[in-house]
């Protein structure tokens, strides 16, 4: 069997399917809602830093599941349904 290169797209649909679960594992850990924060008081700054880590794991998700989907709106409109072409 032949294995395709990587490319943008395919990365995109693996941050999107893979990542959301690693990115929840600290969470889950040692996050500020896990049974480690009963017994440990999170002060001012490492709670932003919490906040700023959802934000980017946030983010990142975002950007990966709007490119993939963006790749295949695309891809069915200029390619792959020949009477999508006909529609104004």
């Amino acid at each position: 069997m032949m294995r395709r290169k990587w490319s943008s797209v395919g990365f995109a649909y693996l941050v999107a399917r893979y990542f959301a679960t690693l990115a929840q594992i600290p969470l889950l850990l040692i996050g500020p809602n896990s049974r480690h924060s009963q017994s440990h008081n999170y002060s001012l700054h490492e709670c932003r830093l919490w906040e700023i880590y959802r934000g980017v794991v946030s983010a990142i998700l975002i950007v990966a599941l709007d490119a993939v989907l963006i790749a295949r709106g695309f891809y069915i409109a200029e390619i792959g349904l020949p009477s999508l072409r006909t529609l104004p």
